[in-house]
């Protein structure tokens, strides 16, 4: 229920972006951030433990900016990452880190 949630939300991006005047989410990321110059922001990519990781692909299937891809092992994308920590939470073994406190 929660992965078709995902990418119900993903599919749904670019009309609710084109509704609202955009045509990228790179057009409206850090639009928080620059109309507040006090508030900033430390992007924190995955860290993945490999010796945990059991190569369920449950971070893969979470990631809302596909950062994530699995190959041999687990690759991030640290230029579509956004950090927001997704895949950290919901990985079964605890193999990701250093996104979240």
């Amino acid at each position: 229920m929660e992965r078709a949630s995902n990418k119900k939300i993903i599919a749904d991006l670019p009309k609710k972006l084109e509704a609202l005047g955009y045509n990228s989410i790179n057009e409206i990321k850090g639009l928080a951030t620059n109309s507040n110059p006090e508030v900033s922001y430390e992007k924190r990519t995955p860290k993945i433990d490999h010796s945990k990781c059991v190569k369920c692909g449950v971070c893969v299937e979470v990631c809302p900016y596909f950062a994530l891809s699995m190959e041999e092992q687990v690759i991030v994308d640290e230029e579509a990452c956004f950090g927001c920590g997704l895949c950290q939470t919901k990985c079964p073994t605890k193999a990701i880190g250093g996104v979240l406190f």
